[in-house]
């Protein structure tokens, strides 16, 4: 495959990955609107970090959103249904964040094609 042809696939892949992002924000927007107020996570994640729930000996390990709000609603017994919105906005925030992810890779390659072309034409 050529350089060039592997910038076309890159930028395509990059121009889908930001629809991806936009749509998610559209969705967090959505759900704050649905609910009609701000969807304060930071209390999750500070509760989670405090280790009140876990052993002696135990090592914290942050695994996303969605593992912090279902580890805190077992731990005070309350159950967790399918449209909550503390859930909802856990499985969007885990979503904006692999988004991302894939989105660093991409520049990523898109970084040692550049050097490659460079490279080819010193």
């Amino acid at each position: 495959m050529t350089a060039a042809k592997r910038l076309e696939d890159l930028a395509i892949s990059y121009a889908k990955n930001r629809a991806e992002l936009m749509e998610n924000s559209k969705a967090i927007r959505d759900l704050h609107n649905d609910v009609d107020a701000y969807i304060d996570m930071k209390p999750f994640r500070d509760r989670f970090y405090q280790g009140e729930w876990l052993d002696d000996e135990a090592v914290l390990r942050w695994n996303g959103w969605l593992y912090a709000v279902e580890v805190l609603y077992i731990l005070d017994d309350k159950p967790l249904d399918e449209d909550d919105a503390y859930r909802s906005m856990a499985i969007l925030l885990d979503e904006r964040k692999a988004i991302k992810q894939r989105a660093n890779a991409l520049k990523s390659r898109l970084r040692q094609i550049g050097n490659k072309l460079l490279k080819a034409t010193a």
